[in-house]
């Protein structure tokens, strides 16, 4: 875990702080219990949405570091996504990132509304 989140805060710095490699970088603080600074990145990527496009994934980064985590946000902004029609929505059943949203039935009306193949 150590190495992916030196590799990420490289990506962040080398990119120029790009929102995906911040959202990745947040998803790994996340993962090792560095909840607090996640929250910094989600604060970040929430102000930038004001001024620049910010995908609305990158912003589900805030709902989940929330205490305790906002599942109802999370859902909110991927709805958004999908109105924004979000590439990587395709990935929703697959993605291992994604995975603890998979627990959710909100998330396979979402599979069944991007029409994401499930199974053989």
């Amino acid at each position: 875990m150590e190495e992916s989140i030196t590799a990420f805060t490289i990506a962040v710095r080398l990119s120029g702080r790009n929102v995906w490699a911040l959202y990745d970088h947040g998803l790994a603080l996340v993962a090792a219990g560095s909840v607090t600074e996640a929250r910094e990145i989600a604060a970040e990527l929430d102000a930038r949405a004001l001024l620049e496009p910010v995908p609305a994934l990158a912003r589900t980064l805030g709902p989940l570091c929330a205490e305790p985590p906002n599942p109802d946000g999370i859902f909110h902004l991927l709805d958004l996504w999908y109105e924004q029609r979000g590439f990587w929505l395709v990935m929703l059943a697959v993605d291992p990132a994604l995975g603890w949203l998979r627990e959710d039935p909100r998330c396979t009306d979402l599979i069944a509304r991007v029409r994401i193949p499930v199974g053989p």
